[in-house]
């Protein structure tokens, strides 16, 4: 059984300390997927899982604000497949893991550059 998905990632500053030794404007990931005339927005943390939803007159850059860089990537997911992750709950695993994304990226830019590698839209 397999799902179709499609999703806005959104890469930015951070202000958390752990990644400030990553590259300027790729400090910190996002998802957004477009629902039933919303904007839900999954927004990992370190301690917790921010889930808010927009409306969807709004465009991403207007609830991101300037300086984002948005990708949209679409792809299909077996949903019996197992993924698991040996890694820490940042927001690079959790985005990974929404995605269906395997192996060992550490940085939200180096996740850009797999999405690019995968041939996908930048908005």
């Amino acid at each position: 059984m397999v799902s179709n998905l499609e999703y806005c990632i959104v890469f930015s500053d951070s202000n958390h300390w752990l990644f400030k030794w990553c590259k300027p404007g790729f400090q910190h990931v996002r998802a957004f997927k477009h629902m039933a005339n919303v904007w839900v927005s999954i927004n990992p943390q370190v301690s917790h899982i921010d889930i808010d939803l927009y409306r969807d007159d709004l465009t991403l850059e207007q609830i991101c604000g300037e300086g984002c860089t948005i990708v949209k990537y679409c792809t299909t997911i077996d949903l019996v497949q197992i993924n698991t992750s040996l890694g820490y709950n940042t927001c690079i695993d959790t985005v990974k893991r929404l995605l269906g994304i395997r192996g060992i990226i550490l940085t939200p830019y180096q996740l850009y550059k797999r999405l690019h590698h995968g041939m996908v839209q930048e908005s």
